[in-house]
């Protein structure tokens, strides 16, 4: 199959958005070393999420998956990823406490969850459905995670 240049670009900007976010969280774990096995725990998983999507590259190339243009938006992906770009500039440069870092993964989690940023892909192949069921779940646990490390962490409201 012809993967055409808009679809080559889609998978480029999710791979380095998962790239990027393991970025930021083997940062959060050189910052705040008293969770880095926590924070390194996610960055690896997230390094695994951007070999998946190669997977799913791949089976694009061999017609096993096929893109929903209609959900497709560069600009929102590369919006996306301007914004990871700014929060590891800022984790590198600025002082942030461990709420801090939970908040803005959670966000990070939240925000692939909520505009389902995997649903460009539709597939009747059981290896793709399978690797587009584990990205999601894995996502979800990456956030139901660092949902329950802030409550536990967060000071309690009187």
């Amino acid at each position: 199959m012809v993967v055409t240049r808009e679809q080559m670009l889609v998978f480029t900007q999710i791979i380095e958005s998962e790239t990027r976010i393991g970025d930021l969280y083997r940062i959060y774990a050189r910052r705040l070393a008293e969770h880095a096995t926590f924070w390194l725990d996610l960055a690896a998983e997230e390094n695994t999420h951007a070999v998946w999507v190669r997977t799913l590259y791949t089976h694009l190339k061999e017609g096993t998956i096929s893109f929903n243009e209609e959900r497709f938006s560069p600009e929102a992906y590369q919006l996306f990823l301007d914004y990871l770009t700014r929060l590891i500039q800022q984790a590198e440069t600025e002082r942030i406490t461990m709420l801090q870092a939970l908040s803005i993964a959670k966000d990070i989690e939240e925000t692939i969850l909520e505009k389902n940023f995997f649903s460009i892909f539709f597939t009747e192949a059981v290896e793709s459905k399978r690797l587009l069921s584990a990205l999601h779940s894995s996502t979800e646990e990456h956030l139901r995670r660092v949902r329950a490390l802030y409550e536990r962490l967060r000071p309690a409201r009187n």
